[in-house]
């Protein structure tokens, strides 16, 4: 996304290490992936993707891939609206149904591109209550599926403020759930991460 990329990153890394799973931390943020594929290797790879990165990657694969939000940004370099979005939603563009990709349901742009992807979307939202994905009643984030709704946490029980701490704690925990990270290590590692350096 334009924004929220390292704190959803890092939050994730999180969630998969407090589950005992052996994970390596790359691209924006970490240490290389190439490096880590070659001399440190790791069952399971959270990357964090610029669009200048997704610009030249043409066989990539997310698993799981989660867009946070699109607004203007880097437009010196992309010139048109287009083709910034163009460049963001390529991370979903070889994702097929055995795949899964996390959305922003606020965000406009992805609703709408959400329409065109062959993965299966999970969406996540800090305003609107969903028949199906993770948002926030009142001062919970829950996930409704199957006709259930099921309580995650409390955001009083987050040490990250704010609304868009909350969506980056309910993508990371689309993100995990999706992946079969038991509900009650995602509780646990929400509990205990703290913001990461420099954000604001």
């Amino acid at each position: 996304g334009s924004n929220g990329k390292t704190t959803t990153t890092a939050l994730i890394y999180h969630i998969f290490k407090s589950a005992g799973l052996n994970v390596g931390l790359a691209g924006n943020i970490g240490k290389s992936l190439a490096l880590q594929v070659a001399e440190d290797h790791h069952d399971y790879y959270i990357i964090e993707l610029s669009s200048f990165q997704l610009d030249n990657m043409y066989n990539f694969r997310a698993n799981i891939a989660v867009l946070m939000n699109i607004t203007p940004d880097h437009l010196n370099r992309h010139h048109t609206m287009d083709n910034y979005i163009a460049a963001k939603m390529s991370i979903a563009k070889n994702q097929g149904p055995e795949q899964t990709c996390v959305l922003n349901y606020e965000d406009e742009v992805l609703r709408e591109q959400a329409k065109h992807l062959s993965a299966k979307v999970v969406f996540f939202s800090s305003l609107s209550k969903l028949e199906e994905g993770f948002y926030l009643e009142g001062d919970k984030i829950v996930y409704a599926h199957d006709g259930q709704i099921e309580e995650i946490i409390s955001t009083d029980e987050l040490n990250i403020l704010g609304r868009h701490n909350h969506e980056n704690a309910m993508a990371a925990t689309a993100m995990a759930m999706s992946y079969g990270v038991p509900v009650e290590h995602i509780r646990q590692a929400l509990r205990t991460f703290q913001a990461v350096e420099h954000r604001i």
